[in-house]
C-alpha cells in the first residue's frame, strides 16, 4: 500500500485519475510519494527497463534520501542485484552485511543462487513489475 515517503517505479503511465484515486484511497499526500514512470521496454524486467532507461542514479536519490527498501513484485535475482547497485534493501531481507554485521547473516544472499533470473521465470509478465 502507498505510504508517504514512498519511491513508486511503474513500467506503465498513470493517469492523473488514478493517481488521485490513490492517494485518495490511502490519504497520502500526493507530494510525499515520488513516481517515476519508466518508459516502455519491451518484454524484460523492471530493473532492466530502469538502467536502460538511465534511471539508475535518479531512482538511487530518491530511495537513498528516504532509507527506503525494495518491495517487488516478483522477487528474483534482478531485483535483488538491482537493489543492492542502489544500495537499498530488499524488504523483508536485509543485504549486504546481516543483523549482527557479517556477510553470513545475509538472508538474501544466502539464497540468491536458488531465485529466478528474471520475472519470466517466476510467472510474473514484465509489465507486472518484475523488480
Amino acid at each position: 500500500m502507498l505510504r508517504p515517503g514512498d519511491v513508486f517505479v511503474t513500467p506503465v503511465p498513470l493517469s492523473r485519475e488514478f493517481l488521485r484515486y490513490a492517494y485518495g484511497l490511502t490519504g497520502v499526500p500526493p507530494e510525499s510519494v515520488a513516481v517515476i514512470e519508466v518508459p516502455p521496454a519491451g518484454a524484460v524486467p523492471l530493473a532492466r527497463a530502469v538502467r536502460e532507461a538511465g534511471l539508475v542514479e535518479q531512482v538511487r536519490a530518491l530511495a537513498g534520501d528516504r532509507g527506503a527498501t525494495l518491495l517487488p513484485t516478483a522477487l528474483d535475482a534482478l531485483a535483488i542485484a538491482f537493489a543492492r547497485d542502489i544500495g537499498i534493501e530488499v524488504h523483508p531481507y536485509p543485504h549486504g552485511r546481516g543483523r549482527r554485521g557479517r556477510p553470513e547473516d545475509d538472508h538474501a544472499a544466502q539464497h540468491e543462487d536458488r531465485l529466478p533470473r528474471d520475472g519470466r521465470e517466476t510467472g510474473h509478465a514484465a509489465a507486472d513489475g518484475a523488480w
